[in-house]
């Protein structure tokens, strides 16, 4: 009788086991694919700081830090911005209802 029920029971216990592996497949999976796009990411980012295109703010430190990078800092940023210009506003004018 004890061999009949180790048998049920390493057929329920086997898909569950399956199912784990699985899952556990798909996770790794998943974060390989996570690590791969954040990996292209940070390519990304070096490149800008280091081409860093004309129509960008120019950033100024407030804080002579030496070669400590600009992400490093505590120090508030300052952002230079060009002077925006607003439209002049329209004549506002009643529209009635037909």
């Amino acid at each position: 009788m004890k061999a009949h029920s180790c048998m049920n029971l390493h057929l329920c216990i086997r898909p569950l086991v399956l199912n784990k592996i699985g899952d556990e497949i798909m996770t790794t999976n998943s974060l390989k694919e996570l690590c791969a796009s954040l990996k292209e990411d940070y390519k990304d980012v070096e490149h800008l700081k280091e081409n860093i295109p004309p129509h960008f703010p120019q950033v100024t430190v407030t804080q002579n830090s030496g070669n400590v990078s600009d992400l490093d800092s505590e120090e508030p940023v300052k952002i230079e911005e060009p002077g925006v210009t607003k439209k002049p506003s329209k004549e506002q004018r009643n529209i009635n209802n037909f």
